[in-house]
């Protein structure tokens, strides 16, 4: 009996606070919105979507970066490299910038590949909250933004448009 009685605490301790969260966000959102939007005053909001777990991505992670950089980088000597072998003026210039261009092409190849591998073996890690928010305002119509949160559930640190 005891044990029932303490899960029902919990379950009921977990689900009240879900919903303080949920309005916590929709509160941040709002303050937010009364602090960027010239037209606030015929804010209208439409619909909220739900409070979710925010990871970090691959693709803003400085090891991804820097070998897709690097694959860029030798991609681009690629391609500069090989117009120049089309331009050479003889057969042994050729010769010398079409190894330059294997050597380059073979680089991003093998760079793209790690990059790739990289970008599959990722785990994001837990950065915060997001939530999606669909408002009107004459001078932009109806939007649907997504918001990002701190860990803590205190402050907005961002948005983008959906």
């Amino acid at each position: 009996m005891m044990k029932r009685l303490f899960l029902f605490v919990v379950v009921v301790a977990v689900l009240s606070s879900c919903g303080n969260n949920k309005e916590t966000a929709q509160k941040l959102i709002d303050e937010e919105l009364s602090h960027t939007l010239s037209d606030y005053k015929s804010y209208h909001p439409i619909s909220f979507g739900s409070l979710d777990s925010l990871f970090s991505s691959y693709k803003t992670d400085s090891g991804y970066v820097d070998l897709a950089r690097k694959a860029e980088y030798y991609h681009n000597l690629f391609v500069t490299e090989t117009g120049n072998a089309i331009l050479a003026p003889t057969s042994k210039e050729q010769e010398a910038v079409q190894e330059k261009v294997k050597q380059y092409e073979d680089s991003a190849a093998l760079l793209k590949t790690q990059a790739d591998i990289y970008a599959k073996s990722f785990r994001g890690q837990y950065v915060g909250w997001k939530m999606s928010h669909t408002f009107k305002t004459p001078s932009q119509g109806t939007v649907t933004y997504q918001f990002f949160f701190d860990i803590r559930l205190t402050k907005v640190v961002g948005s983008e448009k959906e």
